[in-house]
């Protein structure tokens, strides 16, 4: 009797084959570089911290305001504050607003650092067949040398999905990024002196 428990779980565990993971990334998009000249020094973007809850690997939704449920093959090829911070140096450095943009080590000692939090990145229904996307950032940036911060910038934006599934939510998060990147850029170029 054991034997044929044992066979039974066997046949069970190889017989059938895992659904194969998916892995999302968000890109920034094409910059637009500015026309005026760049602020002299490095600008150092840190690695965004993730609201606990959100610092994993597999995309998160919500189907009850207390509840975070997991798609457990669709996931994201870096975790979401790592994703969140290099797109926003890589469109930082393509508008050059500042004479260099790293995130990590490097040979020119940073003037400027930028951190920031991912503090939500899911879907959440609204309805039976409603789902919108949601991406929250806070970030902030301060002078190196003073510890001073020069200025912060937080946004909490919803977009509809067409439907349920992990690439329209990720297209979504990733339209939203885009948008607010803009406006991060426009809101850096206000708030700083050349």
């Amino acid at each position: 009797m054991r034997w044929a428990w044992l066979l039974l779980l066997l046949t069970g565990c190889f017989g059938t084959s895992a659904p194969e993971s998916v892995y999302y990334v968000l890109e920034a998009p094409p910059a637009t570089a500015s026309t005026a000249s760049p602020r002299s020094g490095t600008l150092l973007v840190r690695r965004f911290a993730t609201a606990p809850g959100y610092d994993r690997s597999e995309l998160v939704y919500r189907t009850q305001a207390l509840q975070l449920r997991l798609h457990p093959y669709d996931l994201w090829a870096a975790r979401p504050g790592r994703m969140v911070s290099d797109a926003i140096a890589a469109h930082l450095a393509g508008t050059r607003l500042f004479a260099s943009v790293v995130t990590g080590p490097s040979e020119a000692l940073p003037v400027y650092e930028l951190r920031g939090e991912v503090g939500v990145i899911d879907a959440r229904a609204l309805g039976k067949d409603e789902w919108v996307a949601r991406l929250e950032v806070r970030m902030e940036m301060v002078d190196v040398a003073s510890e001073r911060e020069l200025w912060h910038y937080t946004f909490a934006t919803e977009r509809p999905i067409a439907k349920h599934t992990p690439a329209a939510m990720v297209d979504a998060l990733d339209a939203i990024l885009g948008d607010e990147l803009g406006r991060v850029t426009a809101s850096i170029d206000q708030a700083l002196p050349r």
